[in-house]
C-alpha cells in the first residue's frame, strides 16, 4: 500500500529530526542489548525480540529517512 501526504518544509524538517533522533536511540538500544542480552529478555515482556529485530527496525527507519526529500532552504 502506498500513501501520499503533503507537508511543509518546516514539518519535513521536524520529521527528519525525529527520525534521526530515533536512529540514535535504536543504535544505543542495540549496543545496550548486545552487551546485556538478559535485559532484552526482561524488557521484551513476553514478546520474542532479538537484536536482529532491532537491526531490521533501524534499517527501516534509515530507509525512510534516506527516501525523504531535503527541505528547501528559505
Amino acid at each position: 500500500m502506498k500513501h501520499t501526504i503533503t507537508v511543509t518544509d518546516h514539518q519535513l524538517t521536524i520529521i527528519r529530526d525525529l527520525l534521526e533522533e530515533r536512529l540514535e536511540d535504536i543504535d544505543e538500544e542495540i549496543t545496550f542489548y548486545s552487551e546485556n542480552p538478559k535485559a532484552l529478555e526482561e524488557d521484551a515482556e513476553g514478546e520474542t525480540l532479538s537484536i536482529e529485530d532491532y537491526e531490521d527496525y533501524r534499517d527501516e527507519v534509515q530507509t525512510l529517512l534516506d527516501n525523504l526529500p531535503e527541505p528547501e532552504e528559505a
